[in-house]
């Protein structure tokens, strides 16, 4: 079991140690909390922001994990939920039951 410091990652970032063709992805749900010291100008070199699905997209996601449904997602869908959620949570464990997928969304825009 390995542990790193804010101290190990921030040497990583700077180049102290050898990363030839390492890409570094970092995330979070709240860039707020990040110590400024870790994501300062010369350190990250990117970032962006991921938004919550529009409607289309989900109805994308839909055709392609279910190509036969016959399902149009509602505008009010947009930006109620996000593509980690939507996929991994409700999508993947139910793959051979649209109808509970559809359910969800039809739940969401009551919300």
């Amino acid at each position: 079991d390995y542990k790193l410091t804010l101290g190990d990652i921030l040497t990583l970032l700077d180049g102290y140690t050898d990363l030839d063709n390492v890409l570094i992805v970092m995330c979070t749900n709240h860039i707020d909390h990040i110590d400024p010291a870790l994501i300062r100008p010369g350190r990250i070199d990117r970032t962006f922001t991921i938004n919550n699905m529009t409607n289309q997209v989900v109805q994308d996601v839909l055709k392609c994990y279910y190509p036969d449904l016959d399902y149009t997602v509602s505008d009010k869908i947009n930006g109620k939920i996000s593509s980690a959620t939507f996929i991994n949570s409700i999508v993947i464990p139910h793959m051979n039951d649209p109808t509970f997928v559809t359910k969800y969304l039809d739940d969401l825009i009551k919300v």
